[in-house]
């Protein structure tokens, strides 16, 4: 039996939800700004960290205010409008991108290099900043992941009164649900704006 030679298999991992003034801490947290862009539009479009870290510019309009998301294997296409303050965020990263076709370029020459001169971020980046930032100033902040950011969104809708139906269509992608291209509608994400990051 595999259990008998593995083992039993840890406890799965429960999702968290950060409170507000977690929130609060993280959106004025001392780190790269395009780290803390990252994390904003993360929390703001509620979109997987891979589909940031592998966006590309072709795909932002950020004339129209929307972001293309293109089929994968994990999901639907999809079209997002953005914000007025989120277009704002995607306009800092297109000057820290520089020449690059990606929203996110790699910080390293070497990866770039491997990958024909240009690259994305590695998956871990997010990962690797949220966790220097946890363990180098110590915020009253529990030890969180990217993904997690999806589920504090969720749960700060549902808290705002966003019926369920509505937060579940903005995370799920799941062709099963809708049709193969949806376009998520500013009305499908309940109250309008973004996370503050005011103090």
């Amino acid at each position: 039996m595999p259990s008998a030679l593995l083992g039993e298999r840890p406890p799965k991992r429960q999702r968290l939800m950060l409170t507000r003034e977690e929130l609060h801490l993280l959106l004025n947290a001392d780190m790269r700004r395009r780290n803390a862009l990252t994390i904003r539009i993360l929390l703001a479009t509620a979109v997987r960290s891979a589909e940031l870290y592998k966006a590309r510019w072709e795909h932002i309009e950020l004339g129209e205010a929307q972001w293309h998301i293109p089929k994968s294997k994990t999901g639907a296409a999809m079209d997002i409008p953005l914000a007025p303050i989120v277009v704002d965020w995607f306009k800092e990263l297109r000057t820290l991108a520089g020449a690059s076709a990606f929203v996110l370029p790699a910080h390293s020459r070497g990866r770039a290099a491997r990958q024909g001169g240009d690259a994305h971020v590695s998956k871990d980046t997010i990962r690797e900043a949220i966790g220097y930032w946890l363990d180098a100033d110590k915020p009253a902040v529990r030890r969180f992941t990217p993904h997690d950011l999806r589920s504090t969104m969720k749960s700060h809708m549902r808290a705002l009164g966003v019926l369920r139906d509505i937060s579940e269509m903005c995370l799920s992608r799941r062709p099963g649900r809708r049709t193969g291209h949806r376009r998520r509608r500013p009305a499908d994400v309940g109250p309008r704006g973004a996370p503050s990051d005011r103090s």
